[in-house]
């Protein structure tokens, strides 16, 4: 049986739909919080979603907390009581080769 060649960093086992194999696209979840601007705040991904959701009230207390709100291009002044609210937290695609476009050369 032919086998899907993976990535050097990918599971050796990832699972596709229609494909064989034990392995889940859960193993390699990531995801990345975005400020009310819409930027991440925090340059690598996060493997959880709760550690993800865990970081936001750590950035808002060391980044935001001296000055008392947050200043956004979107919305204004935020008060950092309903901050929080305004966070997005999204879960980066996957490395699976068949989700990227083929290189150009």
């Amino acid at each position: 049986m032919k086998t899907h060649p993976t990535k050097h960093h990918a599971p050796a086992t990832n699972a596709r739909p229609g494909k064989s194999g034990t392995g889940t696209k859960a193993e390699k979840r990531q995801f990345t919080v975005l400020s009310p601007d819409g930027l991440p705040i925090w340059p690598e991904p996060f493997e959880s979603y709760k550690a993800a959701k865990k970081f936001i009230p750590f950035w808002i207390d060391t980044y935001c907390r001296p000055q008392g709100f947050y200043a956004s291009l979107r919305y204004g002044h935020i008060s950092l009581d309903v901050l929080p609210r305004y966070f997005e937290i999204q879960e980066l695609p996957t490395d699976d080769e068949d989700e990227w476009p083929a290189e150009p050369f």
